[in-house]
């Protein structure tokens, strides 16, 4: 197991969604979720926002490529593919969850391990927002992601 994390900052406009992360799985290993958190620094806006978690069926666009880091510093490449920040988002697939948080507060995913999102080799993981379910400002968020294969 090589734990691997990938940051970025991600800025959509006002009422724009974006496919904060997608993670694919590299062939023949399983990828596991075990964080994610979603910040910002820009808005003091008291507004709610709604991720979603899926499995989606196409990728999105206007993003840009993102490179995960060997966490231990074992060495090791992830193998997979990782994007960040697509504007035109991904084809819903199947939903896993969606949840609610404060813009003010963010957003942190930290189950515990029985409860972590796994994909299997190829398959792919997206963390997302919708249009409609995005702040009413600008927002300049920050995020990590800290996963395994």
């Amino acid at each position: 197991m090589t734990l691997f994390i990938v940051e970025g900052t991600v800025s959509p406009g006002a009422n724009q969604g974006s496919d904060f992360l997608r993670i694919v799985a590299p062939s023949g290993r399983t990828m596991t979720l075990r964080e994610f958190r979603l910040s910002q620094g820009s808005s003091v806006s008291p507004e709610m926002a709604t991720l979603t978690f899926t499995r989606d069926t196409t990728v999105g666009s206007g993003g840009s490529a993102a490179t995960p880091v060997d966490l231990q510093d074992e060495g090791g490449s992830y193998g997979g593919t990782v994007r960040e920040g697509d504007t035109v988002q991904a084809t819903l697939g199947t939903q896993l969850f969606q949840e609610d948080f404060s813009v003010l507060v963010g957003y942190r995913y930290l189950p515990p391990p029985e409860n972590r999102i796994k994909t299997e080799g190829g398959g792919n993981l997206t963390i997302s927002m919708a249009d409609a379910d995005a702040p009413d400002a600008a927002v300049a968020w920050s995020y990590y992601a800290i996963f395994e294969v």
